[in-house]
């Protein structure tokens, strides 16, 4: 009973929050916002949930290796049925259950496949605060962001290498190559999604700004971060984009979350 409290809540706080959003923004003028968006370029941002869950399922499948090993087409459905999971659950948790759906674990190791979808977890939020970082300097001068890129990763393969390494494994290189080519992929599904809704946004400016609203959507008060990154979007992008623009581009990005998650289902 107090978890169905919990989710109409959410809902409610959802539905309250999009309203107000829908009303600050004119309603009418969302309306014709997401009927002028550009087709073309929301059907290559659409197409993009393919690569996006596949890099993401075989990113899993090299992290587990040293435990188990499991093929592409299981990978991909414990990333999917993770995403179903993230629909109902705060801050994406769900994405730890792939460590519970594993097969064939061995008996004591699945403290060990707990801890590596920790790790996967900090990955993705290390990816995005260097995201805001390379955003930043970006917009200060381009060759210095270039140069940060290969130091940040440099670092980045530090860190993980104590968490991740394991004796006799080849884990780490092609790990964080994979993160690094999921994001890749990910920002460019964004970007595509402001691209095709007319916000001249540069591509230093997704990077220091989108972050920021994703980290709003994982506040655990709406339904799969529906309304709380939506009104950061509209924020974050007033200087550059009206709010009824910025709406569509929320609901867009609300894609991210429901796409997989029905599928997952």
């Amino acid at each position: 009973m107090r978890k169905r409290l919990i989710f109409a809540a959410k809902i409610a706080i959802t539905i309250l929050l999009c309203a107000l959003l829908l009303r600050a923004a004119d309603w009418r003028a969302v309306l014709r916002q997401a009927r002028d968006v550009d087709r073309a370029y929301l059907a290559l941002a659409v197409l993009l949930f393919i690569p996006q869950t596949l890099i993401s399922a075989w990113r899993w499948k090299v992290l587990v290796r040293p435990i188990t090993h499991i093929g592409l087409v299981e990978a991909t459905r414990e990333i999917l049925a993770a995403s179903a999971l993230n629909m109902v659950v705060p801050a994406k948790l769900g994405d730890f259950s792939k460590a519970a759906m594993l097969p064939n674990v061995p008996p004591g190791r699945g403290k060990e496949a707990a801890i590596r979808a920790v790790v996967e977890k900090l990955s993705d939020v290390v990816m995005l605060l260097m995201s805001i970082g390379l955003g930043r300097l970006a917009l200060i001068d381009a060759t210095w962001s270039f140069a940060a890129i290969g130091a940040l990763a440099a670092a980045f393969a530090l860190a993980h290498g104590r968490l991740v390494r394991r004796r006799g494994s080849s884990v780490l290189l092609p790990f964080v190559a994979l993160t690094l080519v999921s994001w890749c992929v990910q920002f460019t599904q964004l970007h595509l999604f402001l691209v095709c809704c007319g916000v001249e946004a540069t591509i230093s400016q997704t990077l220091q700004r989108v972050p920021l609203a994703i980290f709003a959507g994982l506040v655990p008060a709406a339904f799969c971060g529906i309304g709380t990154r939506d009104a950061a979007l509209v924020y974050l992008f007033a200087d550059i984009a009206d709010s009824s623009r910025m709406a569509v581009v929320g609901m867009l990005t609300a894609l991210r979350y429901l796409v997989p998650g029905a599928i997952g289902i």
